[in-house]
């Protein structure tokens, strides 16, 4: 992900925009502000890490857009879960969050 910043001009902590991501060439892990809630019930803004998949409609595996695909796959979240590529899982495949939004993807 640093290079990827570095190529973009990428401040920590703030999401790239749709046209940064549209451009995207590898998947990388890039940290950006979430405000969370903790036990004793007052909040904070911390880096969390996030996934970008990049688009591969021009590779051979592809179905339609970026391919998560392992033998186990869990995903658990407090907030919603958007996902617009493909999951595939040779084994278990778990996901719990808030609310799952498929946008035209497959799980």
């Amino acid at each position: 992900g640093a290079n990827w910043a570095k190529q973009h001009h990428l401040t920590l902590g703030i999401e790239p925009t749709p046209q940064q991501i549209a451009a995207l060439s590898a998947s990388p892990v890039w940290l950006v502000n979430q405000r969370v809630k903790l036990p004793d019930g007052s909040e904070q803004t911390v880096l969390m890490p996030k996934l970008y998949l990049a688009n591969r409609d021009a590779s051979p595996v592809s179905l339609g857009g970026s391919l998560i695909s392992a033998n186990t796959i869990e995903l658990h979240s407090d907030h919603p879960l958007k996902n617009a590529g493909t999951m595939i899982s040779r084994g278990k495949m778990a996901l719990t969050a808030r609310n799952i939004d498929n946008q035209r993807g497959a799980i």
